[in-house]
């Protein structure tokens, strides 16, 4: 143990056992989470020895010499539990906090306990938390590089060798990487951390195991697929996919879709609402003439329920006004839950008196906005609807989400348990709910049994370093990052907010985030879905550098060939968030995409897709690179040939390094852009920086470059 650490806490660990038990069942520590660590994982057996000095990470990993790969096996998950744990807390942690009576599982009950007493030395260590810190950033690199050893060489790793089944090995490396996230997030209590830039969910589910299982629970493959860490993954193994009175059929679906939530408007029928046991009632609309004259006044139409009269006394009526009369609430819910419709069509009355319900006690008048009564199905007003979208949800009083899978959740469950329903939620996938979510002054959702605000489902105090709330609470906190700071929300935070969204119609996308980028839908409403994304961009003009390396499709139209289709890319890459100055951004103009990269040229050459590897050499910089040509089933396009004669890098790659890179055809310009490089874009590609012997084992063709460095291009 260290002399630096305070006297008073260096023996805090080193009392009787049935003292430490007492301490730690006592500890005042409590989560929305209900302190969910890990779920219990079989102890293979390591022996962790409570006698001795605290050891070093590598200390511990060597105390022991296993002579078989059962044994080897056990000492590791020994090793990366309690050998982790006590190299980075400094302190003796006992068997019995962490393992059953019997020895036979690990538990996770007094977990947070432990980093919970460890985050309150730190924040009285005074001047001597500095070291601590670096040494904890150390031993937490150290642990990440051995287990990627472990992980990433499964031909010489005892984990791929041993007799333990494979469930068996993906429950011990996940929780391993459960303790390994408590750590990091703890770590945060320092005053002063460097940024570990590390990830562990690469032990998550060594061997597919946990997806497997989270599949034959009839999770959604996109779904599975999107839950990342290891304590995540666990807590969804623990919960079912949610049983609301919507249920959909997943069986179509994939790891890069779901379409569950795709609807068929010429075969749409709205759902009665179940909640009252309706199985028919008549529709109820608004005034359509009143709405139409709204929508040609640039007002936007907002709607009441009263009580009927006469004959119709058990049908409410709808009564409506503008939203410069009155506050009102802003419904934001996905159609595949039956609420879409339009004015001309209207909804159910029981849909009708529910929203009624939901809405007036958050707004005594009880006036409201949702798209299936306030949007004509006549074109042109239709079109004048979707042009005041954005400033409909940012006018709004209160957003109110209305979505089956968060309804079938309680206000009182774990917040962890109302986290994964709402970012698991229909309305979390969809396109136009993400304008609706960011624009809202106030956000609220509609559980069970109530209603909460956004802020009662994002982490707060010690939940803050909890790792599985953090994991969860990402997405929602992302829905708020736009309020906080909207000067700052620009493409880049856009496409990374919306890159695993699906709409079933896809001419849609640019209205459905152009109010997020300060961009006049009524510029965009007309044009063709190509001419839109085109008028986006040349709006928004300063972009990040690496959209043309964004993995989607291209548009066709020349000056244009790198600009994304779509932005909702269904892939784990997204455009960087940059602070940079603007002079290290890229400049949108009608003649391309003007902007700096790191250039390698050489003779043009013509390439097939499913070739070798081949090999970019500069020999006099010692610059050698491997190109290879993105799989065919995960890219943008299905190029089978391709020519260029440049490699362009955001930055160039570092020796070892695999970075993205795009292909292009480049010719020097003339007259005015005499110092430009012109270049039209050909296809998107992997590029390794390799040594002398990495070169020796490749086989494919050998290109020698005519140069290499930083050229302003003006890609086409």
């Amino acid at each position: 143990m260290h002399e630096w650490l305070p006297a008073a806490k260096v023996g805090f660990f080193h009392v009787r056992m049935s003292h430490e038990l007492c301490v730690f069942m006592s500890l005042p520590y409590s989560s929305g989470s209900n302190s969910f660590a890990f779920r219990d994982t079989i102890w293979l057996g390591g022996v962790h020895s409570h006698d001795g000095p605290i050891l070093s990470l590598e200390g511990y990993l060597k105390a022991s010499r296993p002579t078989t790969s059962k044994a080897y096996v056990a000492h590791i998950q020994c090793t990366f539990t309690f050998g982790l744990l006590e190299a980075i807390t400094e302190s003796k942690i006992p068997e019995t906090l962490l393992l059953n009576e019997s020895r036979s599982m690990m538990i996770g009950t007094h977990l947070h306990s432990i980093l919970y007493t460890w985050r309150n030395r730190i924040r009285t260590s005074g001047k001597a938390g500095a070291k601590w810190s670096d040494l904890t950033l150390q031993t937490l690199k150290t642990a990440h590089r051995l287990l990627e050893l472990e992980v990433f060489h499964p031909r010489v790793s005892l984990l791929f060798q041993s007799e333990f089944s494979r469930n068996d090995m993906s429950d011990v490396m996940s929780t391993i990487g459960c303790i390994a996230e408590g750590l990091s997030s703890s770590r945060m209590a320092f005053p002063s951390h460097a940024p570990l830039g590390k990830e562990w969910s690469f032990l998550s589910d060594l061997f597919g195991t946990h997806r497997q299982a989270l599949l034959g629970n009839g999770w959604c493959p996109f779904i599975v697929r999107g839950i990342s860490g290891s304590c995540a993954v666990q807590y969804a193994m623990t919960l079912s996919p949610a049983r609301g009175e919507v249920q959909y059929n997943h069986d179509a679906c994939t790891h890069r879709n779901c379409v569950a939530n795709n609807i068929d408007t010429r075969n749409y029928i709205n759902r009665h609402c179940a909640l009252v046991r309706c199985t028919g009632c008549a529709s109820v609309k608004p005034p359509l003439e009143r709405i139409i004259r709204s929508l040609q006044d640039q007002e936007v139409p907002i709607l009441r329920v009263d009580a009927g009269q006469g004959d119709h006394s058990d049908l409410p009526v709808l009564t409506s006004t503008t939203f410069s009369a009155a506050p009102y609430i802003a419904i934001s819910h996905v159609w595949s839950d039956g609420l879409g419709s339009t004015t001309e069509v209207g909804l159910p009355s029981c849909q009708i008196s529910r929203i009624s319900r939901l809405v007036e006690p958050i707004l005594a008048q009880g006036y409201f906005w949702i798209d299936a009564l306030c949007v004509p199905q006549r074109r042109e007003m239709r079109k004048r609807a979707i042009g005041l979208m954005a400033e409909t949800y940012r006018r709004a009083a209160v957003v109110l989400v209305i979505d089956s899978g968060i309804r079938s959740c309680s206000t009182s469950a774990p917040l962890a348990e109302k986290l994964v329903r709402v970012v698991t939620s229909g309305w979390m996938q969809r396109l136009w709910t993400l304008q609706e979510g960011l624009l809202a002054k106030k956000l609220m959702f509609e559980f069970s049994d109530g209603v909460l605000d956004i802020n009662d489902l994002i982490p707060s105090g010690e939940d803050c370093f909890d790792p599985l709330l953090m994991q969860l609470a990402s997405e929602v906190f992302r829905l708020r990052v736009y309020q906080i700071n909207p000067e700052h929300f620009g493409l880049a935070q856009v496409t990374r907010a919306l890159r695993w969204r699906s709409t079933s119609r896809a001419e849609d996308e640019t209205l459905a985030i152009c109010g997020l980028l300060n961009v006049n839908a009524f510029e965009l409403v007309n044009l063709p879905r190509q001419e839109r994304m085109k008028k986006l961009l040349l709006t928004v003009k300063t972009l990040p550098r690496d959209i043309p390396f964004l993995i989607s499709p291209k548009l066709s139209e020349d000056n244009f060939r790198w600009a994304p289709l779509t932005l909702m890319t269904k892939s784990d890459t997204a455009l960087s968030v940059s602070q940079a100055p603007l002079e290290s951004m890229a400049e949108c103009t009608p003649r391309g995409l003007l902007a700096t990269y790191f250039v390698v040229y050489f003779d043009q050459i013509t390439m097939t897709r499913d070739s070798a590897d081949w090999i970019v050499q500069h020999q006099e910089k010692n610059f050698t690179l491997k190109v290879t040509a993105v799989p065919i089933t995960i890219l943008e396009d299905t190029l089978s040939v391709y020519d260029c004669n440049a490699l362009l890098f955001v930055e160039p790659p570092g020796p070892a390094q695999l970075a993205t890179c795009v292909g292009v055809s480049i010719s020097p310009t003339t007259g005015e852009t005499k110092d430009l490089f012109m270049c039209v874009h050909r296809i998107r590609l992997f590029a390794t920086r390799i040594g002398d012997l990495e070169l020796k084992k490749c086989t494919g063709r050998v290109v020698q470059a005519r140069g290499l460095g930083r050229m302003r291009v003006l890609m086409v």
